[in-house]
């Protein structure tokens, strides 16, 4: 079934996809529970994690990463974009939920804005999708098994979503990716509730 949800993607690959990805955005929209207006595309969700950081802090500026050790492109992400990680004065906050790589799943911090990895949201059934000043990214690497795929999204708030749209290479994924990734879509998330 996976290799005929693949036949239409292949017949077009010697094309550009103008337009972008209509029905992957609305299935991840429709997955995540949100309007297809706050769904971001990206290669997986370092792209994204990537994007944020120069979407939200620049030179000179101070980035907060929570609960270190945890995932090291956060703290790299910062750096790329020109910016220090510390305590004080954050112009944004990074963590990872469920913690990356203890699989804890504490309580959200206060600040705002506060970018959430959620590459392990499957296993973990909680979100934060929805809460005021937070982007959520989020991968198909984990729990749907296409991590040579490079396909991520993040949700955000419509605003928030366009201005990180602005900011990125406006096809961040492939045609083949975004058939695999919406065939991954149809068929859900392998069996990977909590214990």
């Amino acid at each position: 079934a996976t290799a005929e949800r693949l036949e239409p993607a292949l017949a077009e690959i010697q094309r550009y996809p103008h337009g972008g990805f209509p029905a992957l955005i609305d299935a991840i929209a429709a997955y995540a529970g949100v309007d297809a207006k706050q769904i971001v595309l990206g290669a997986g969700a370092d792209d994204l994690i990537l994007l944020c950081a120069r979407a939200f802090a620049g030179p000179g500026d101070v980035v907060r990463v929570l609960d270190e050790p945890t995932y090291p492109l956060l703290r790299i992400a910062s750096w790329l974009a020109g910016a220090e990680v510390g305590e004080d004065d954050a112009v944004v906050t990074f963590c990872c939920r469920p913690h990356n790589p203890t699989g804890r799943l504490g309580a959200l911090p206060d600040e705002r804005p506060l970018i959430v990895d959620e590459a392990y949201f499957e296993f973990a059934g909680e979100t934060a999708v929805g809460l005021d000043g937070v982007v959520v990214i989020r991968t198909f690497s984990k729990a749907f098994g296409l991590a040579a795929a490079r396909v991520g999204y993040a949700v955000a708030d419509e605003d928030t979503a366009a201005a990180l749209r602005v900011r990125q290479d406006p096809l961040p994924i492939t045609t083949m990716s975004a058939a695999l990734a919406l065939a991954a879509l149809r068929a859900g998330p392998g069996d990977v509730r909590a214990l």
